[in-house]
Order: C-alpha cells, then sequence, then structure tokens
C-alpha cells in the first residue's frame, strides 16, 4: 500500500504527478486527488503552480 506521505515525497522528488504516478504505479488523477486531499486536511494547496507539475 502506498501512503499519502510516500505520494506527496515522491511528487516533490519527481516534480510532476505524472512522473511520480509512474514510479508509485498509480494513475496521474489519482495522485493529484490524493495531494489535493493533503491540501485539504493540511488547511493548504498543494497543487504546484508550473505547468509540468499539473496532472494530465
Amino acid at each position: 500500500m502506498v501512503t499519502a506521505m510516500r505520494i506527496a515525497i515522491e511528487v516533490a522528488r519527481h516534480g510532476s504527478f505524472t512522473a511520480a504516478s509512474r514510479e508509485l504505479r498509480l494513475s496521474a488523477p489519482s495522485v493529484s486527488r490524493i495531494m489535493a486531499e493533503l491540501g485539504r486536511f493540511g488547511g493548504a494547496s498543494l497543487q504546484p503552480d508550473h505547468p509540468s507539475t499539473q496532472p494530465n
């Protein structure tokens, strides 16, 4: 099982939802949804501003 923290780390490490999703063998929409949930839980937006880190 992949934890939300592991997903956040991989997104930060790879700089992209798509690359992180490939590494974790998850869909990019799943990674995006989990990152959004983490943001709501923490009270901050975790959606990166750079186009390359936006979900495809």
